[in-house]
């Protein structure tokens, strides 16, 4: 996909929309994982591996904008934007 594509939001979506409406900022819509990974992290190799994986899937990179006809759903290209990864000291010493 070369191009942001819009289409109608279906109905399923447009009720996750509304929920996180009535209660923005929750993860009411959110999955969590966390992962322990031993050794030196790498930004870059990580970066690289999240591109690959955003890039093959766009429900990972679908969002919803308001219209006057209500959330539509938009995909972005594979590529555009940036991967933020912010590391964090998690020794002992800094918990």
């Amino acid at each position: 996909m070369t191009s942001e594509t819009s289409t109608t939001a279906t109905a399923k979506e447009r009720s996750m929309w509304m929920v996180d409406k009535l209660a923005p900022d929750t993860a009411a819509n959110n999955i969590g994982v966390a992962l322990q990974v031993g050794g030196r992290l790498r930004p870059d190799a990580l970066r690289a591996a999240m591109a690959i994986v955003l890039g093959q899937y766009e429900a990972l990179r679908t969002v919803f904008v308001e219209s006057g006809a209500g959330p539509l759903q938009q995909v972005p290209p594979a590529g555009k934007g940036d991967i933020a990864i912010e590391a964090l000291d998690m020794s002992r010493d800094h918990l």
